[in-house]
């Protein structure tokens, strides 16, 4: 059959990435016309750059030195092993074209870019981020979902539970269908509490699963989801729940990190128009503890108050010794130093500096920016962490940005005279 073909080639591999290869012992070399290609190095410089840097890697890989490899090397002076690895856009219209002139940014986003504007290049533009589906993402979601719903005429934890977790996407392993029953126990503890924590404000109107969308300008919108506002018709606070460990540090806000409060507030403050910020909290809902009472302290609400007194009583008629809020306490002489207080002017400049930080963010988006500058602030690479495109970004050492601590109550202003931990 071989000899009988008119236009056959055979080629055969000579090496793998291990070892060298031999040829079959049914070879018969009677049946083929052998021929060795002399390659043209006369008609293009680049392709022969090409074959040159294939040559220097064959020779650094595996120790094959091919008989052009003189020849080329001779005749070009390349940069070999060394890169570029630089972000450009070679075409700001092609870019424009796929925004569609509008830009929509929410916390995560926005949190991404000043994080590393490569990497919300590569999660919001390329969109080559896979979601993967957890079973605390799944707990997560249902919690939330359980969360929203506490305040229905006709709310039935059971129902609801049971309902949501049969319509989740993530299949449960045999394993983990214990803890979805121990969960669900945890969910009820959590929304008893919840609800005896209501007893110490006298907020009692709520918005759960808070959409709020702001037009920053014709091409930008801004969005977010805020899990419970409680407010009267001059006072709000602000609730977010987190299943995992909360933050609630400040000091990032001018650079646009971690801020996920302040951006609350600032959703909040353009929602509810003439209204007061009472204050500003994270809810740890989920708790490592088995003891009750420690539970309840860590079911506390974690931020920052209102300083005023008369906002803050509407907030926590507790607050001289709060049984609400984590760290609120007074003496004679005013709040305790570890209490979180900011005054109303603060909480305006917040606002402030997150308007100024969507902003530039945005323009910064607009214009096509999205160098490599992961973020280390005070010796820790925050940029990095947890990013799944450490393979594909070839950072350098000169590409991280290097940012100052800052205490916020160096750009807040006033007096604060409450410090975090």
């Amino acid at each position: 059959k071989i000899s009988n073909a008119k236009n056959l080639i055979v080629t055969y591999a000579k090496y793998d990435l291990q070892k060298e290869l031999y040829i079959s012992s049914s070879y018969d070399e009677s049946l083929f016309n052998k021929k060795y290609i002399e390659y043209d190095y006369t008609k293009s410089n680049e392709y022969n750059k090409l074959e040159l840097i294939k040559y220097l890697d064959e020779y650094r890989k595996y120790g094959i030195k091919s008989s052009s490899l003189n020849k080329l090397y001779k005749h070009y002076e390349l940069e070999y092993m060394s890169y570029d690895n630089k972000f450009k856009i070679d075409d700001k219209r092609m870019f424009g074209k796929y925004l569609k002139d509008d830009l929509t940014l929410s916390y995560t986003s926005l949190n991404d870019y000043n994080l590393c504007s490569f990497r919300y290049y590569l999660d919001y533009i390329m969109n080559i981020n896979i979601f993967e589906d957890t079973f605390a993402s799944m707990i997560g979601s249902v919690f939330h979902k359980v969360l929203s719903m506490c305040y229905d005429d006709d709310f039935n934890l059971d129902i609801i539970y049971e309902k949501e977790i049969e319509n989740a996407s993530y299949p449960l392993k045999p394993s983990e269908k214990y803890f979805v029953r121990k969960l669900k126990e945890e969910l009820r503890f959590i929304v008893d509490t919840i609800k005896t924590q209501d007893e110490y404000t006298s907020l009692k109107n709520h918005d759960l699963e808070k959409r709020i969308e702001i037009q920053i300008t014709k091409n930008v919108i801004f969005k977010g989801f805020i899990d419970k506002v409680l407010y009267d018709s001059d006072t709000a606070m602000i609730i977010d729940y987190k299943t995992g460990n909360p933050s609630i540090d400040l000091n990032n806000l001018p650079y646009g990190i971690d801020i996920q409060l302040p951006i609350y507030v600032y959703l909040a403050k353009n929602a509810f128009k003439d209204i007061q910020i009472g204050g500003f909290y994270l809810q740890k809902i989920l708790s490592s503890t088995t003891e009750l009472d420690k539970k309840r302290d860590e079911l506390k609400l974690q931020g920052y108050s209102n300083s005023d007194v008369n906002i803050l009583k509407k907030v926590d008629n507790s607050y001289e010794n709060s049984h609400l809020i984590k760290s609120l306490k007074m003496t004679a002489n005013g709040f305790y130093s570890y209490s979180k207080i900011l005054s109303n002017k603060q909480i305006d400049e917040i606002c402030n500096i997150v308007d100024d930080v969507i902003r530039t963010t945005s323009d910064s988006i607009l214009n096509g920016y999205f160098e490599i500058n992961p973020k280390e602030i005070d010796g820790e690479l925050v940029g990095c962490k947890y990013c799944k495109y450490k393979d594909i970004c070839y950072r350098k050492n000169e590409d991280i940005v290097k940012l100052d601590k800052q205490k916020y109550s160096d750009f807040l202003g006033g007096d604060v005279n409450a410090e975090l931990d």
